[in-house]
């Protein structure tokens, strides 16, 4: 038990957690409440159990408080009357053995399972706190350097299918339209922050969290990918910048739910970054323009 706990949260969780033992028993609510504090108590007094890689020594006090005078199975193939009790007794164990031999007796692979277990949701709990840091927009220099990195590998790799398969097309007398681009976006010749960032802009359906994460993703794009683009990219993904630009009302509506668009001027973001001021966007009191260019170069010339 958490010794932190007060009474009354103990009280309310062991009401909820043993709801069903509770209403078969013959006890009003004040006699329920003198048993759990009692409990409460009893527990409170309890000696600390500290888990050491080396056995160490109990005592009969020490062993008397966790194990129970009679091991009984009142849940159904449960030992004790709680998972908590259970707990006590395999930690007092744990005390006696030593963590090294008592780690001994669970399978490596079990281990392995749950630390990866735990890593995953300690990655996840990352991810939702940048989502809802708002206030936060800078991220850790590692993680900056591990975007960088990754989006530079996945450009290089990325830009040599793309110049593999534009060179085919040619041979095969093919032109490279604006369909030959749409078949590259499903084949994953465009740099897949532009691809992920496309397909943020056409979800509506999502949550505000995951397009919240789409500007953030935008910024990024803009900060290591633009300098990088090669025509075709700069095409696609000037070409979901005037989607965005198109739906930015309902976009803004939609962000607004768990995202303030004031910080955005709190922040001193440039316009140059339009995506995050959408309530401008929206308001018609910022406007882009798109340029495309297209050069015409003659076959065997130099110029």
């Amino acid at each position: 038990m958490d010794k932190e706990l007060s009474f009354e949260e103990y009280f309310a969780r062991k009401l909820q957690e043993e709801e069903k033992t509770i209403k078969d028993l013959p006890y009003s609510f004040d006699e329920l409440r003198d048993i759990y504090l009692q409990e409460y108590e009893w527990k409170r007094k309890a000696p600390l159990l500290d888990i050491k890689m080396e056995p160490q020594a109990l005592d009969y006090e020490v062993a008397q408080y966790f194990l129970p005078e009679r091991w009984e199975m009142p849940r159904e193939g449960k030992l004790l009357y709680n998972d908590e009790e259970l707990l006590d007794v395999l930690k007092l164990l744990f005390v006696n053995l030593g963590a090294e031999k008592g780690l001994k007796a669970v399978p490596t692979s079990l281990i392995d399972k749950y630390l990866m277990a735990e890593k995953q949701k300690h990655l996840s709990q990352i991810v939702a706190n940048d989502l809802l840091n708002t206030q936060t927009r800078e991220a850790s220099s590692e993680k900056k350097q591990f975007i960088r990195d990754s989006i530079e590998i996945a450009a290089k790799v990325q830009r040599a299918q793309l110049f593999k398969h534009m060179n085919q097309e040619t041979k095969a007398g093919r032109e490279v339209s604006m369909e030959s681009i749409r078949r590259d976006e499903t084949l994953g010749y465009i740099n897949q922050e532009i691809l992920n960032y496309g397909e943020d802009i056409e979800d509506l359906d999502c949550s505000p969290f995951e397009h919240l994460r789409m500007l953030h993703d935008r910024s990024e794009i803009q900060k290591h990918v633009v300098g990088q683009m090669s025509n075709i990219e700069a095409t696609v993904l000037a070409k979901y910048d005037l989607l965005l630009m198109l739906k930015a009302e309902e976009m803004f509506r939609h962000i607004s739910k768990v995202y303030d668009f004031s910080l955005t001027d709190a922040k001193d973001i440039p316009l140059t970054e339009w995506w995050w001021h959408l309530d401008k966007v929206a308001k018609g009191d910022l406007k882009a323009k798109f340029r495309c260019e297209v050069e015409v170069q003659q076959e065997g010339s130099s110029e």
